[in-house]
């Protein structure tokens, strides 16, 4: 099934990248880097390779644009998945079953992460107008419910009440994610 999923990554000033790829290179059937300054050159391990400084969310955009399969997953640099997660998120997908999927990480940022998550590309495409502005922050939580905890700048909250206001269907799943790098979770 990893034939219908396009996975879009944006870089921006990273560390060496290398022993994170090879551990997700199982992931490589289409693969889409948004490079903003990441430092080493990756273009010969991806399916497309776009350079562009821009802002996280609008590489997230541009790489979207580029997406030609039926499934997206965003998966943030140094995020390690389980294969499992994957597996079973593109099932529900593809049955129907659900509009998006996603996994919390390894200690808990207590929601479930967009850097994780894997969507249908068609409400993808149609839900994604993220812009970093002052929101009312919400989360799902392990049991799927939305709680407001704070006000904040955040995609994974802004998105997962944009999903499911929308009425469609999110579907969380218990595997956990590993970031082993990345500034903005604070590991």
């Amino acid at each position: 099934m990893l034939e219908n999923l396009t996975v879009i990554t944006p870089i921006k000033e990273t560390k060496s990248l290398m022993p994170w790829f090879e551990q997700m290179r199982w992931l490589l059937k289409n693969w889409v880097i948004i490079d903003s300054g990441g430092g080493e050159n990756l273009e010969p391990l991806c399916t497309r390779y776009i350079k562009a400084d821009t802002p996280f969310y609008e590489a997230r955009k541009i790489g979207y644009a580029h997406a030609t399969t039926h499934y997206i997953m965003n998966l943030d640099a140094f995020t390690i998945v389980p294969e499992e997660y994957v597996t079973q998120a593109l099932t529900l997908l593809n049955n129907g079953d659900a509009d998006c999927c996603a996994i919390d990480y390894l200690p808990s940022l207590g929601h479930y992460g967009f850097g994780t998550s894997i969507w249908r590309t068609d409400v993808l495409n149609k839900l994604y107008d993220y812009m970093p502005r002052l929101l009312q922050d919400k989360a799902v939580d392990s049991k799927g419910e939305i709680h407001t905890i704070k006000m904040s700048f955040c995609e994974c909250s802004y998105m997962w009440n944009t999903l499911v206001t929308s009425k469609h269907k999110f579907v969380p799943l218990f595997y956990k994610a590993k970031n082993n790098g990345d500034p903005r979770h604070g590991r």
